[in-house]
């Protein structure tokens, strides 16, 4: 059956949201992850999710000028699911980078394979941890999931941002950085605690060089603290990846 004007508008905004999307979202965005495989990807998400989306008429108001607003509107609805479920990651991350500054480790700077940017060892480390966690607990399907559920809370060529949309997001960004704290708080302490006994050290004994004495036992104990929470942090991280959904679809009312 040839399809109509109105079919083929529909199918090409379904993959510009799925297409921006997998360019923003977690682990689909990565760069090991090759053009062509996710602009297939795109393209069979966008064709099995076509007979279920509801349909836009071929009449758009405006025109060229409107067929263009919606393509943009499709994109930023696409864009802003990702960045939404992506804040989690970027936690993890921030978490990384501060106990790295605690123990030392930030002096020492490696490539993120998956970003192509300057990271640090522990913020690597539980960002691909992160990683793990989320494709072992059946996240990115859920992520797939929330993306067409997107086409019923905002239906082609009707996202608008709303007030409620982008508190949403200053939300979820001011949040992001709590939860980083709170993933880097139990090293922080100890490692705090550890600089407390030292100062008061280098009080009683003027003789012992602290300063130096400081960065293997920050090493020392950062690596035990963390190997003792190590489990509490994965099973926080599966909790936050809950509070991403829930991110995700609070983002998506708002922009209906």
């Amino acid at each position: 059956m040839p399809f109509n004007t109105g079919q083929i508008i529909t199918f090409i905004l379904i993959l510009i949201r799925v297409s921006t999307f997998l360019m923003a979202a977690p682990f689909f965005s990565m760069q090991f992850i090759p053009g062509r495989v996710r602009l297939g990807l795109a393209l069979a998400l966008s064709v099995a999710l076509f007979p279920f989306v509801a349909g836009v008429s071929p009449n758009v108001p405006g025109g060229i000028w409107g067929y263009a607003l919606a393509a943009v509107s499709e994109a930023g609805v696409g864009l802003g699911l990702g960045y939404a479920a992506g804040f989690v990651f970027t936690a993890i991350t921030v978490a990384g980078q501060y106990m790295d500054l605690q123990t030392g480790f930030a002096m020492a700077n490696l490539v993120d394979p998956s970003t192509n940017l300057n990271t640090t060892i522990l913020a690597q480390f539980l960002y691909f941890l992160g990683m793990v966690i989320y494709l072992d607990s059946g996240g990115q399907l859920l992520l797939i999931a929330d993306l067409a559920r997107s086409y019923q809370l905002v239906p082609l060529a009707a996202a608008g941002l709303t007030g409620v949309a982008t508190r949403e997001l200053v939300r979820i960004f001011a949040q992001m950085f709590v939860l980083a704290l709170q993933m880097a708080a139990p090293l922080v302490a100890v490692l705090l605690i550890i600089e407390l006994v030292l100062g008061f050290l280098g009080r009683a004994a003027p003789q012992v060089n602290v300063f130096m004495l400081s960065f293997s036992i920050n090493v020392a104990a950062g690596l035990i603290t963390l190997a003792i929470i190590l489990p509490m942090l994965a099973a926080y991280m599966t909790h936050l990846f809950d509070v991403m959904n829930g991110q995700v679809l609070n983002f998506l009312r708002g922009l209906a």
